[in-house]
């Protein structure tokens, strides 16, 4: 549960999670996300406010990966916003990065289409499901961090992060509230 959380803020993200198979319940408390039976694959495109947002979309793959099937999802936000997907392959992610063919790509990204460069993925597809594999991993930004560490919790053996202090400028206490959650984490 989510205390005080406005659902209008999070409606595409609860309407990807109902579509996906997991259950939400709005009330005056918060939101509430519960299990209502194995994940599905569902496609998601990141949008501005009021869409899917990009800072979503990196924990979106953590927990669309566990869903049999193939799923997508292509940002069309941020320039390049895909750098942890090498860690998730590394834990055992079946992840495709591709290029979209989009007619009028300038009129659908959300950034200058002419700063693109080679490099830049804009979509994935993921196959599931995926048992996750510990490792060692460094963190090199926030949500690469938090993606590595939510896949880490969900699959199997141990896995050592360093460099967290850059989960730690995002996600206050997130070890704490983990374990208050089932996970096994332990600070060194």
């Amino acid at each position: 549960m989510i205390e005080n959380a406005r659902h209008q803020d999070l409606a595409a993200f609860i309407e990807k999670i109902e579509e996906a198979g997991g259950g939400c319940e709005v009330g005056e408390y918060g939101v509430r996300f519960y299990y209502r039976g194995p994940l599905r694959a569902t496609d998601v495109i990141t949008e501005i406010h009021p869409g899917f947002m990009t800072d979503w979309q990196p924990l979106w793959a953590t927990l669309i990966a566990h869903a049999q099937g193939k799923s997508i999802i292509h940002e069309t936000v941020m320039q390049n916003r895909f750098q942890y997907i090498e860690q998730l392959i590394k834990m055992g992610a079946d992840i495709k990065p591709f290029e979209p063919e989009i007619s009028h790509p300038e009129k659908l990204y959300n950034f200058d289409w002419k700063d693109k460069q080679p490099t830049d993925i804009h979509a994935i597809e993921i196959s599931g499901p995926t048992e996750f594999k510990g490792g060692e991993f460094e963190v090199h930004d926030l949500r690469a961090g938090a993606t590595i560490l939510l896949a880490a919790i969900s699959g199997v053996g141990t896995t050592t992060l360093t460099n967290v202090d850059q989960i730690d400028r995002g996600y206050e206490n997130i070890d704490w509230k983990l374990k208050s959650l089932g996970a096994d984490i332990e600070r060194k």
